[in-house]
Formats: C-alpha cells, structure tokens, sequence
C-alpha cells in the first residue's frame, strides 16, 4: 500500500510541475454562429465539425505543429467574450485594432494573417446607386467609398455585421441605417429598396445573393468600405504561458495558407 500511494504522490507532484505547455496540445477555438461560405461552412448538426477555408488554413497549420483543435460556434460577440475569460483559447477571424490588441494576443507580422479581406459595398441594380456617374462620384481614386460623397446622397443608409470593426466604422461617420441588418436580411433589403447598401467581404456577400437568389436585383459595386487581415488571436494569458507554441503555429499558417487557398480554389 505504501509502495501504491508513493506512486500515487510521484504521478500527482509530476502533474503539478509539468509544463503548462505540454498541457497545450488541445486548444478550443470559437467561431461565429453564421454559415459565411466560402470561409465557414456549417453543414453539418455538430458544431465542432466546421468546414471552409478558414478552417482548412488552421487545420493545416494544427497539424504541422502537432496542436489538435476544438471547435465551438457561438455569436461573435460571445466568442470574444469567452476568450477575454480564457473558456476558449482562441477565435476566427478577426481584425486587428488597438483596442482588440488590449484584448488579445494577435501575430506580430501581417504574413501570418489567415487571409486579406476586402469589405465592399453591395448595391440594387437599377436602384438608386447603380449609374456609372453615381458609382463614380462615391468611388475614390484607390476604390474606397468616399464618405463624403455618400454623405451627401443617403437615404436609408448602409448596414454591415453587428460587433464587426466595418459596423464601427460606419457608424463613426454616421452612414448606419436605422434598423441593424444580418447579412441574409441586409441584401435582402437592398433587394427591397429599404437599404443604400450592405457591407461585408466580398466572397462572404457574393454567397449570400447567390444563396437567395438575389443576383439579379443585387450585386458587388466594386467600391471598398474596408481592407484589412483576419487573424486568430488567442487569450492573452494563455499566449503568456504557451508562447512558443502559439508562436510556432501561426508561423505555419503563413507557411501553409497560400498552398491551401490554391487548392481550395481550383
């Protein structure tokens, strides 16, 4: 018996002192509640079962670095809320900012973003916006909305993604809609004539009009709102404890992502 509970202390003290980072090697990374093809597809009932390049990207680079990840799916603004309280380690995708910075734990260098979004403005056909002149007045010389120019010509306003960086900035310069849309009722309507426009990336927008049979009534004005990366940053007191392997895992996600977008896309 004694021999038995010696063994028993030996396992328990080597618990104890073993590395935090060894304890690393299963992550749970939150992701939005929304089906945003042909970044995250949620096909399947069981939400640790999502699919889309996003989450091929960090598959590839987990599996390059011996990490194994547990998805969970909950509204954007609680998963955020989750990782600031370390219920999950890390989330997908998000934008840098100075505040998100305080936050969480982001990579320093723009090469190991998951990838480049362009977040533009989706208008009706045949609706108030759509003549070459408009287009062009509202279109700056790098073809970015020029928030004056809208300025002047709003009507209903413009609507995006509630808790995303592109909603703030709208909402600074004042060209927010009244009512708050998700993405199916924003282009939904545009469709209508009860939205100036809704802005949201470019592939992400071209999905949902598919997907609703909107193409003829709504489609991408070329005209960009907002360029930035989308990283997966992680719990700051988790990156604190687990640095190097964090580190070593979004350095595989610029290894691996362009091979990734290449084969996603043929």
């Amino acid at each position: 018996m004694k021999f038995m509970h010696r063994i028993q202390y030996c396992c328990a003290l080597w618990f104890v002192l073993m590395p935090i980072s060894c304890f690393a090697k299963n992550i749970t990374v939150c992701y939005e509640d929304n089906n945003y093809p042909p970044y995250i597809l949620n096909k399947l009932k069981s939400e640790h079962t999502p699919q889309g390049l996003l989450v091929e990207i960090i598959l590839s680079a987990a599996k390059n670095v011996g990490i194994t990840i547990e998805f969970i799916r909950r509204p954007w603004l609680r998963c955020q809320q989750m990782v600031k309280n370390n219920q999950a380690q890390a989330l997908f995708a998000m934008i840098k900012t100075p505040e998100r910075t305080n936050d969480f734990s982001f990579p320093k260098t723009e090469q190991q973003s998951l990838v480049t979004a362009e977040y533009g403005l989706f208008i009706k056909k045949k609706g108030p916006f759509d003549n070459k002149p408009q287009l062009t007045a509202l279109r700056d010389e790098k073809r970015f909305l020029d928030i004056a120019a809208y300025q002047k010509q709003k009507v209903f306003g413009l609507s995006a993604p509630n808790g995303y960086v592109v909603h703030r900035l709208l909402s600074q310069h004042q060209l927010v809609s009244e009512f708050d849309y998700r993405l199916g009722e924003g282009v939904l309507a545009v469709s209508n004539n009860r939205l100036d426009g809704y802005v949201v990336e470019k592939r992400i927008g071209l999905n949902a009009i598919a997907r609703q049979k909107l193409t003829a009534s709504v489609y991408w004005s070329d005209i960009i709102v907002l360029s930035d990366h989308w990283y997966i940053p992680f719990n700051n007191t988790y990156y604190q404890q687990n640095s190097a392997e964090v580190e070593r895992f979004w350095q595989a996600i610029s290894q691996v992502k362009t091979t990734v977008i290449q084969e996603y896309f043929k």
